[in-house]
């Protein structure tokens, strides 16, 4: 698929900031320059942080592809860099007894009009930014948001930590699930910062069979494949492109190869049954998870073996919002990604 075009350039330049600068930051201010717009994108962390962010992955399904291949050079990376995943098994995780399996054929796939990937976090994020650098985005690293206020004429003014202050005509928060721009934005709408609770409310007559969650957490684990290749028990895993998901009582694993060199591992507990922990997502803990918490899972012994492996252990403990608009009441201000939706962090659904 070629690169996409668009048919004009904007009449009007506007100055973009964009509060986030991971995958859905990027790909907003590459295409927002592109359309002939002023863009700067304000990260909290350093450039050599995201550069070499080795132990992380993002899940391409073919919705996402698509429109991935849209960006000059995406589909060779994705091809070079990625892992294929042509379908899922299902297994019962106290016994690892197979259960189903969707297998992703070629009529599928075509139908579907892209291929679904998995690639390591750090491969995606340096060919955006270098797509970013050549259309002269700008960028502010090592700065931190603390708040977004409109000044007397209207204008948008991110301020951070430091004091520093940037304005511009509209503001794209792309800062994740503890995203301040959602916080600006909740404040505006509700006048409270903690959620919009008339917002997606079922009004149906019958109740729901399930409580409803404040919050989740899930912990995502990167495996060397190099380590997995030791044991006979966990080389098959390696050698195949199917996604591996464990069902258990209360708590679910998933698993499949990310790159050449990285197998993930995503635990899930809604419960919070390991207690409550938010890590930087940059963050890497070696300390992986504790013999305790690797017991608890109640899993057989492939998925033990798999979980203690782990050179890496991110936790994250999520608040679901229900947001009824996803823009402030002057539309200048505007939530994307995981600081928008709801979606489970490191779960099947979100991209």
């Amino acid at each position: 698929m070629s690169s996409f075009e668009f048919a004009t350039q904007a009449k009007h330049t506007l100055v973009f900031t964009v509060i986030g600068g991971s995958i859905g930051g990027l790909t907003s201010a590459y295409w927002l320059k592109r359309a002939g717009h002023d863009v700067i994108v304000v990260e909290k962390y350093s450039e050599e942080t995201l550069k070499d962010h080795k132990f992380s992955g993002l899940r391409s399904p073919p919705n996402l592809s698509r429109l991935l291949s849209l960006l000059p050079g995406m589909e060779k990376v994705l091809e070079d860099k990625a892992s294929l995943n042509l379908g899922a098994v299902f297994h019962q995780a106290d016994t690892s007894e197979p259960i189903g399996q969707v297998i992703w054929k070629e009529e599928m796939v075509a139908d579907l009009g892209s291929k679904y990937y998995r690639i390591p976090y750090s491969d995606m994020w340096n060919h955006l930014y270098g797509l970013c650098i050549r259309e002269n985005v700008r960028f502010k690293f090592n700065i931190e948001v603390q708040n977004i206020t409109l000044s007397k004429s209207r204008l948008p003014t991110v301020i951070a930590v430091s004091g520093e202050q940037i304005s511009c005509d509209i503001v794209i928060g792309a800062d994740g699930h503890n995203s301040v721009t959602r916080n600006c934005i909740l404040a505006d709408v509700t006048g409270n910062d903690q959620g919009d609770e008339d917002s997606d409310r079922d009004t149906s007559s019958e109740s729901s069979k399930f409580p409803e969650l404040s919050e989740w957490s899930s912990c995502r684990l990167s495996i060397p494949i190099r380590e997995m290749q030791k044991d006979p028990d966990l080389l098959p895993l390696t050698q195949n492109s199917l996604w591996y998901l464990w069902m258990g009582d209360g708590i679910f694993h998933t698993g499949g190869r990310e790159g050449q060199d990285q197998y993930a591992v995503a635990v899930f507990y809604p419960f919070s049954n390991f207690g409550k922990k938010d890590g930087e997502w940059t963050m890497q803990e070696t300390s992986s998870m504790t013999s305790g918490e690797i017991r608890e899972t109640g899993c057989d012994l492939k998925v033990k073996k798999l979980l203690e492996l782990a050179s890496s252990c991110q936790r994250t403990t999520q608040t679901p919002y229900r947001l009824s608009q996803f823009t402030d009441s002057s539309n200048q201000i505007i939530l994307i990604g995981d600081a928008a939706h709801g979606a489970v962090i490191n779960g099947p659904q979100n991209t």
